[in-house]
């Protein structure tokens, strides 16, 4: 890895996620709220769903580092 500067990882969401995100659209498409505060509420859910991928990510990742790696064993040449 070469430029570990610039190095991320995506995250795909899915369908299910995509579902709940369009239903959720939907209905804050109902709220009688104004343009500014329906900007102010999608910021702060984004904002919440990136913490959320990133310490879920983190978590999983300090997890993975505490397990023991497994040994590698050679696997013998078939003749």
């Amino acid at each position: 890895m070469e430029d570990i500067e610039n190095y991320s990882i995506e995250v795909p969401f899915s369908e299910e996620f995509k579902k709940l995100a369009k239903e959720t659209n939907d209905y804050l498409e109902t709220l009688p709220i104004n343009q500014e505060q329906m900007d102010k509420l999608v910021s702060y859910m984004i904002e919440n769903v990136e913490k959320a991928k990133l310490e879920g990510y983190a978590v999983g990742f300090s997890h993975g580092a505490k397990i023991k790696p497994m040994e590698l064993k050679e696997i013998p040449k078939s003749s």
